[in-house]
């Protein structure tokens, strides 16, 4: 099957690059290139890789749902398989493995939310309904605050990405961050340490968020680091006050949350979040 075969394929399929890239267990950035025409010389493993995929007789029927002649769960499973594992073979999410770049995080399948820390992978599972809830509040709060006072901070909720170290090797998705320097916001991420994080926590991140990312976001220069706790009903506070000195503050959600980069001029009332959740 020629190049240009494949591009009427995947037309007739109705296939996004990514879809394709999930399925036939290859980067997105190689798929990408070989039907934009940037590759001109594709390599045979990748050649043979996308025809297994374009020659099934597949009906596109959404964005989640396949339907073959054949088993649907041959594909399901391909598909789950390339999530966990690049073209390679490797488990992305090797807690040993610090090879990772930020240009293999953005080659990852669109659908797929991770983070990158250290050149480690970490993968980021659904939120539950009371955190999308606190996050949503959370956020409404602080950006009612920037509006009212006319302000030039940017409150940001997830999913938006942050090259916190201004490398190749860290690029993490806060769950509310602010930003007051425009020059570390681009159209496609945050660059740099944003003034203020917060992290919500769940099962699946409360060991990452409380000490890996703690440590990361101190040392990158993060002014404000909120914790929030739904089981315990907690809001951690970390301030950095120099000399690497960071001393926490406990509030419960009985408390109005004073943010410190703004002096405490501005408070988070999380009674009445907690009441309305």
């Amino acid at each position: 099957m020629t190049i240009e075969q494949m591009k009427e394929r995947k037309k007739e399929l109705g296939f996004s690059c990514a879809e394709i890239a999930r399925i036939a267990r290859l980067p997105l950035a190689t798929v990408q290139k070989v039907f934009s025409g940037a590759t001109k010389a594709p390599r045979r493993k990748t050649i043979i890789a996308l025809e297994k995929v374009l020659s099934e007789d597949i009906t596109y029927r959404d964005e989640s749902a396949y339907q073959t002649e054949s088993e649907v769960s041959d594909i399901l499973c391909v598909s789950e398989a390339a999530v966990k594992y690049n073209s390679d073979g490797k488990d992305l999410f090797d807690p040993n493995d610090k090879s990772h770049t930020v240009e293999e995080y953005l080659s990852l399948p669109e659908d797929l939310r991770v983070e990158l820390i250290d050149g480690t992978f970490y993968e980021m599972f659904s939120p539950v309904y009371e955190h999308q809830e606190l996050l949503m509040s959370i956020a409404m709060e602080l950006r009612t605050f920037v509006k009212n006072n006319k302000g030039s901070c940017k409150v940001i909720p997830a999913p938006f990405d942050i090259q916190l170290d201004k490398d190749n090797k860290t690029m993490v998705q806060p769950d509310v961050v602010v930003i007051c320097k425009k020059d570390r916001i681009n159209p496609k991420r945050g660059f740099g340490a944003p003034d203020m994080v917060v992290e919500i926590l769940s099962p699946s991140t409360a060991k990452k968020d409380s000490s890996l990312k703690l440590k990361k976001y101190m040392k990158a220069g993060v002014r404000e680091y909120w914790i929030v706790d739904p089981m315990k009903k907690q809001v951690i506070v970390y301030t950095d006050i120099g000399d690497g000195i960071v001393f926490p503050d406990i509030y419960d959600f009985t408390d109005k949350v004073p943010v410190h980069i703004w002096d405490g001029k501005c408070e988070v009332d999380f009674s009445q979040i907690d009441t309305e959740i």
